[in-house]
């Protein structure tokens, strides 16, 4: 099986229509999406004239792409976090006034102080408040999961990331607990494709790479055009390579 894994959208039309006509031409099976379709901010990005959360998200509804829920989506619908006992995630978030979010947690978790409106009408937000924290796939490389981000953040709705190996130790014990051998994430916006392993993080280039036979943490790139170059995944189950494509 050749699976497409694409995530962060940021409201990138223009860059995900690109992804997916390119996507049409290849032999794949399956399309994931890691999250965060909608979700701007003006410090980050640039295409305020053709962004649209609504055309990203009906553009993979009619591709028929499995979509996870990113912390933007988590926000949006005001669900808490699966995983908030664990990451602390205040039961009453959504009920906090802006400035005490800022001033007590904005060190902790996203506030979305500056996330700019969407043009999603109020039947648009039926499909995300269900969509789901992780996808795990049974394939011939084993079970794969496929999340926003790392546990306990599943969503990814703190403000940490991880430089080396040891911050993603939790992630490595959550996929020994569910058999999973090989774990997909965005969130990180990677600069081409990030690969974890129990011994090393190595950060890699666009490019072909295979992978051996223990546990990896596959951190995906952004589709949004950002700060870091943008791009997708395919990952061959059978053959048990990636392949991180610049859009």
């Amino acid at each position: 099986m050749r699976v497409a894994i694409i995530s962060d959208i940021h409201e990138d039309f223009i860059s995900l229509c690109a992804v997916m006509a390119a996507i049409s031409k290849l032999n794949i099976d399956k399309v994931l999406c890691l999250g965060d379709v909608m979700g701007f901010e003006n410090t980050y990005y640039t295409y305020e004239d053709t962004r649209t959360a609504k055309g990203c998200y009906e553009l993979l509804y009619e591709n028929s792409v499995t979509i996870i829920a990113g912390n933007h989506e988590i926000n949006a619908v005001e669900r808490i976090p699966h995983y908030y006992k664990e990451i602390l995630f205040p039961e009453n978030w959504y009920s906090i006034p802006m400035d005490e979010k800022i001033r007590k947690y904005e060190h902790l978790y996203f506030t979305y102080k500056n996330e700019a409106t969407t043009d999603l009408q109020n039947n648009d937000f039926d499909k995300i408040k269900n969509l789901k924290s992780w996808e795990v796939l049974d394939t011939e490389s084993g079970k794969v999961s496929f999340s926003h981000f790392i546990y306990p953040d599943i969503n990814g709705n703190l403000t940490t990331f991880f430089n080396n190996k040891s911050g993603f130790a939790l992630h490595f014990d959550w996929m020994k607990k569910n058999e999973i051998n090989i774990s997909f994430v965005g969130h990180t916006h990677m600069d081409g494709v990030g690969v974890v392993t129990g011994k090393s993080l190595k950060i890699n280039k666009f490019g072909l790479y295979s992978l051996g036979a223990e546990p990896y943490i596959i951190l995906c790139p952004a589709i949004a055009r950002g700060k870091s170059k943008n791009g997708y995944i395919v990952f061959d189950t059978i053959n048990r390579t990636i392949e991180a494509i610049r859009i």
